[in-house]
């Protein structure tokens, strides 16, 4: 005896099937875009951020050169103590400072980068919960 082979049932798995890969090379396609769009606004984010560090060393070398400066030009001990201690501190709140900005501009990139790739993961999620839901 022959199998009952029902061609409705086939086209309609042949079609359901052809949806899913298309879907499937859709998000392939969107997931390559947001990594793509992700590791571009890394690198511009990262190229300011190193930016930002060399201005930051620079201005403190100039500071500390003019600071040592002061300090060789003192006439007694105590002058030459105070230009130290006000030498450590302007060295330890531009540290501090200098940290807490470049902290925050990594976090920025960091948060920036990430983006693309999360609204894409909630889109895929999305598609994925109504497809259920249609179901």
């Amino acid at each position: 005896q022959q199998p009952n082979f029902d061609t409705k049932n086939f086209e309609q798995a042949q079609a359901q099937f052809d949806q899913f890969t298309k879907e499937a090379a859709n998000l392939n396609r969107e997931g390559i875009d947001a990594f793509v769009k992700s590791g571009t606004i890394f690198a511009k984010g990262f190229e300011n951020l190193v930016r930002e560090s060399i201005t930051l060393t620079q201005t403190a070398a100039e500071k500390q050169m003019q600071l040592a400066k002061d300090a060789m030009t003192s006439k007694t001990i105590n002058e030459f103590s105070d230009a130290q201690n006000k030498l450590a501190q302007i060295s330890f709140d531009d540290f501090m400072s200098g940290t807490t900005k470049i902290t925050e501009l990594g976090v920025k990139v960091v948060t920036e980068a990430i983006e693309p790739i999360n609204d894409q993961i909630a889109k895929s999620v999305q598609k994925a919960t109504d497809a259920v839901a249609a179901e």
